[in-house]
């Protein structure tokens, strides 16, 4: 092979070695951006009534926490039965006949399991509420407008404007 031959394959071979390293250095990045994914859980956010507890003293703070527990213990059962409900009509719904009172019983079953154990989580939230001070008592009195909306859409007029307000059907 000549000398300008050797040059062109010394040249080629440069560049497809600089083309690996510079895939295996982007694969490593890939790979540990993915892996960093999977090991840091995403813990959610607390629940509003647990984010305004916060703003308490401590001694209401540490109530508040105890009496929310043992309300959801107590509702936990309504939930389950709203989840066991939910899943009993996903699968009439998958059925090969369709039974549509079947599975509207089912949803309304859950629906009312639901309601069941809100009561009792707005039921507890409330009676803490008797035991507090105008100050501690208006301090978690936003939460009572934020319960249930986690999900929800709302209508359009009922939607923020830039300053959060509701926009009235009069504004363009």
């Amino acid at each position: 092979m000549t000398e300008k031959g050797l040059k062109r394959l010394l040249i080629a071979s440069l560049a497809v070695n600089l083309f690996l390293v510079g895939a295996s250095v982007g694969g490593a990045v890939v790979a540990m951006r993915a892996f960093e994914d999977r090991v840091t859980p995403r813990t959610p956010p607390p629940p509003p009534v647990m984010e305004a507890a916060k703003s308490l003293n401590d001694t209401n703070h540490a109530r508040l926490r105890e009496v929310m527990r043992e309300a959801a213990l107590d509702a936990a059962p309504d939930f389950k039965a709203a989840r066991q409900a939910r899943r009993r009509a996903v699968e009439l719904a998958k059925a090969p006949t369709f039974d549509r009172d079947a599975v509207a019983a089912e949803i309304e079953s859950a629906r009312a399991a639901e309601i069941r154990g809100r009561r009792r989580l707005e039921g507890a939230l409330l009676g803490f509420m008797t035991t507090l001070d105008a100050g501690e008592r208006a301090k978690l009195a936003p939460v009572l407008q934020r319960l249930g909306l986690k999900g929800k859409m709302k209508r359009p007029d009922e939607r923020g404007g830039p300053d959060g307000q509701p926009q009235s059907a009069a504004q363009p």
